[in-house]
């Protein structure tokens, strides 16, 4: 599975955890792509989000996302 399928796939289970509408998600993406800058409200979903345990299994161990970007 590609690496940024994995990323939405945490973001939105961390969308539906906290009951926050995954359109609300997207029209603040789209903000951020228009104006370069990354809101607190959308870091604070993408940041966690590249944190989780991916299930990303590479060279025989789990990482986690944000590892895999360099973070």
């Amino acid at each position: 599975m590609p690496l940024n399928a994995l990323f939405l796939d945490a973001l939105k289970g961390l969308t539906e955890e906290q009951s926050v509408r995954w359109q609300a998600l997207l029209k603040a993406d789209a903000k951020f792509a228009a104006t370069g800058t990354l809101s607190a409200a959308l870091a604070s979903y993408t940041r966690p989000a590249a944190e989780r345990p991916s299930g990303l299994c590479a060279l025989g161990g789990c990482v986690r996302l944000g590892s895999a970007l360099g973070r």
